[in-house]
């Protein structure tokens, strides 16, 4: 899914945390919006946006916690060869 290595995109701030139009809280990539996991909005409920900012070195802490407790992982689409091998995906269910 990632443009670049998820460090990098991390460093460069194209991981955002944001808030859709109903006001929840959402990971932000470019266009692409991924839900965050019910058990990890609490932790965002009561901080502000700016303690997730990946600009700063906290921030950047902040959201790679965040983005650890997903059910999903944002990774570099040219990783997948050697991160996904075809017995992964069929024990898929």
């Amino acid at each position: 899914m990632l443009g670049r290595p998820y460090g990098d995109a991390l460093v460069a701030g194209e991981i955002t945390l944001r808030r859709d139009a109903p006001g929840v809280p959402v990971i932000g990539y470019f266009d692409h919006v991924f839900p965050l996991a019910d058990a990890s909005i609490e932790t965002v409920i009561g901080k502000s946006q700016d303690a997730f900012d990946a600009t700063t070195a906290v921030g950047r802490e902040q959201l790679h916690q965040l983005l650890e407790a997903q059910n999903y992982r944002l990774a570099w689409w040219r990783s997948g060869n050697e991160q996904i091998n075809w017995r992964r995906f069929f024990e898929i269910k």
